[in-house]
């Protein structure tokens, strides 16, 4: 017969457990179970006003939002990522945007008649309290307050789109630049008035 320890010292984690041998370890669910997120109350999320659920995030014990995953440099964002950090479907982020609860949305299509290509500027999603301003501000955060000119591949990245829509702004006249040495540039007024033309509340500008 085998003689037993009265004890067993189990470490997990870094956390010290002390157990009996015939009976299984009392550890805690959050090492066998997926920890329950606070931003994931599905009754009532999406049927929160944005700028309530915009405050989950700063009541107590809660983790800060989620605007520190995305690239310092990324200031306007997909509506993949709107539902993925809002939680809701495609016809709900619609329903915000016709609704203007989502202000800050920017019509980015190369032809008119075409399907809508919508971006929106992620601070709205993690601090829309602190959206409440002119259009004229919040290009200048979108922007930066320094930058004077972007070569074509920047903006690529800063309006997630494709060098050939980018051509295509630049030969129908909504967004003019320059080519120097092969490298297409845009100033500052240009892109501001290119995204100031192409906020999707007009009326707002």
């Amino acid at each position: 017969m085998l003689n037993l320890p009265a004890q067993i010292r189990l470490i997990i984690n870094g956390t010290e457990y002390r157990v009996r041998p015939d009976r299984p370890p009392a550890i805690p669910n959050s090492l066998s179970e997926p920890a329950e997120s606070p931003w994931t109350d599905d009754a009532s999320l999406p049927d929160e006003p944005l700028r309530q659920r915009g405050q989950h995030a700063a009541s107590p014990g809660t983790p800060p939002p989620r605007a520190a995953a995305l690239s310092p440099r990324t200031a306007l964002v997909s509506t993949d990522v709107v539902r993925a950090v809002l939680g809701v479907d495609a016809a709900a982020v619609a329903s915000l945007v016709e609704s203007g609860e989502l202000a800050w949305v920017f019509d980015l299509s190369a032809r008119q008649g075409k399907m809508r290509e919508l971006r929106y500027w992620a601070r709205e999603l993690f601090a829309p309290e602190q959206c409440q301003i002119t259009p004229a501000r919040a290009i200048q955060l979108i922007l930066g307050k320094r930058r004077q000119r972007w070569r074509g591949t920047e903006i690529e990245q800063l309006l997630l789109a494709s060098r050939p829509t980018i051509l295509r702004w630049h030969r129908s006249g909504d967004l003019p630049g320059e080519r120097i040495d092969h490298t297409f540039w845009v100033n500052r007024e240009d892109l501001a008035n290119f995204l100031r033309s192409r906020l999707h509340h007009p009326g707002d500008a």
